[in-house]
């Protein structure tokens, strides 16, 4: 995974909902960069980083794709790391 850039990062495990996804990208609305770490735990429907950077385009975004569904927690300390 790639090192933050921005002072301040969030981390978003995704799990089978690209509707709610794409709206909490979309309520950012900083004007100051922030860096989204979005660790997807296994979805049926994989979240694609292009969309992603058309939801959200003020900072740098990381798409982590884990490849089967182990639980919220598991994604989030995944996004840690």
């Amino acid at each position: 995974m790639n090192k933050p850039k921005s002072e301040l990062v969030i981390l978003i495990p995704h799990y089978n909902n690209l509707e709610g996804l794409k709206s909490s990208l979309e309520s950012i609305r900083e004007d100051f960069p922030i860096d989204i770490v979005i660790v997807d735990d296994g979805s049926k429907q994989k979240p694609i980083l292009e969309n992603i950077k058309k939801w959200y385009s003020k900072g740098h975004v990381t798409l982590d794709l884990l490849p089967k569904n182990q639980g919220g927690g598991i994604a989030a300390n995944r996004g840690l790391e």
